[in-house]
């Protein structure tokens, strides 16, 4: 009994040490972490493994006083795409035309030096309210031919430059409007100076307001994206501002004659504040400024293309374009002094700046 006990014990513990060799050789063996394994020093826990995350998306605040179908806004749009497309969306523009920024043209400045917008296209003329010296770009009579725009801007522009630095706004690019001339739009036709005589008309500046005093109307200050609705109303009898607003702003629904006054450079500035530029990465700050040297030369370009083509909206919606008759134009004269004086009292030492470099720039050109 006891011999067949131990053949019985001897042949579990074969089976069993069979059983125990067949396990180790089927079993995988251990991973052994290597100095490049998952746990070495190229892994995702090594100094080198942390994947950088992607570039934030920056959304710049876009605001401008006019309305997207200006042909200038069409223009400046073209650039904006150009820098989304160029930094693979991570600059994205939220833009507000006209009245949708809840801004007035002379608060512009303000919006971005206090960081309220990112970056706009703001209007020298409407700011000069605030800023007198900025006046010289649409003062009366000052400017002999619209080819002459370019080189006035070019001159001016360090002192531009100068002056939007000191409210922390970094100067992109200047844009003369594509309509060289302002003209007063009305119902009534200006046949002689008397039919000036106690007009509502609309302006914009001071320069405008003493036009039209000057000329025998009444000033009405009223923002661009108002100025509709009062001619249609009659809340005004008129307003002054460029030839393109016929058809930009639809004025030519709203008023029979266009009475064109002289060229001026009606200039408009594309600022980006301090803070929204400081948000941009180098190779993004790179990218705005090669964007926009590109798109200023080619507006320059179609800037003077679309000159001949100044009127034909108007007429095109059955206005009437005239000029102003000889009796008003005797009076151009007193306008451009009475209009010059007022500039030089309240523009300061800049104001005087400006004009000396707006007049070499004509003495330079033959003028």
């Amino acid at each position: 009994m006891k011999g067949k006990m131990l053949k019985v014990l001897g042949v579990i513990g074969l089976v069993v040490v069979i059983a125990a060799l067949l396990m180790t050789g089927c079993a995988k063996p251990a991973p052994v972490p290597g100095p490049t394994g998952p746990t070495g020093p190229t892994g995702p826990t090594g100094p080198t493994g942390p994947t950088l995350a992607p570039a934030p998306i920056v959304t710049l605040r876009y605001a401008t006083s006019s309305s997207p179908r200006d042909e200038q806004v069409v223009e400046v749009n073209k650039a904006l795409h150009e820098i989304v497309s160029r930094t693979e969306g991570k600059i994205l523009f939220e833009k507000f035309y006209g009245d949708e920024s809840g801004l007035k043209g002379r608060e512009y400045i303000y919006a971005l030096e206090k960081g309220l917008f990112d970056t706009c296209m703001l209007g020298a003329g409407a700011a000069s309210n605030e800023y007198p010296w900025l006046g010289i770009f649409q003062t009366a009579l000052l400017l002999p031919d619209v080819a002459l725009r370019e080189p006035i801007v070019k001159a001016l522009t360090p002192l531009l430059d100068d002056f939007f630095a000191e409210h922390n706004i970094i100067t992109l690019a200047y844009a003369v409007h594509s309509d060289p001339s302002l003209a007063l739009y009305t119902n009534k036709e200006i046949k002689s100076l008397s039919d000036m005589e106690g007009l509502l008309i609309r302006i914009f500046d001071p320069a405008t307001t003493l036009t039209v005093e000057t000329l025998g109307g009444t000033p009405v200050h009223l923002e661009m994206s108002e100025t509709y609705s009062g001619l249609q109303k009659g809340t005004v009898d008129g307003a002054i501002s460029g030839t393109g607003q016929a058809k930009e702003l639809s004025w030519g629904e709203v008023t029979k004659y266009m009475t064109v006054l002289w060229p001026a450079v009606k200039l408009n500035v594309i600022g980006i504040s301090e803070r929204a530029w400081n948000k941009l990465s180098t190779d993004q700050q790179k990218i705005v400024r090669d964007v926009f040297a590109q798109w200023d030369k080619d507006y320059w370009i179609w800037a003077v293309a679309q000159q001949p083509k100044e009127f034909d909206a108007a007429a095109e919606m059955g206005m009437i374009v005239n000029d102003m008759p000889p009796d008003a134009k005797a009076l151009y004269p007193v306008v451009r002094d009475t209009v010059l004086e007022a500039y030089l009292e309240t523009s300061g030492p800049r104001g005087m700046q400006a004009l000396d470099l707006w007049e070499a720039a004509l003495a330079k050109a033959g003028y």
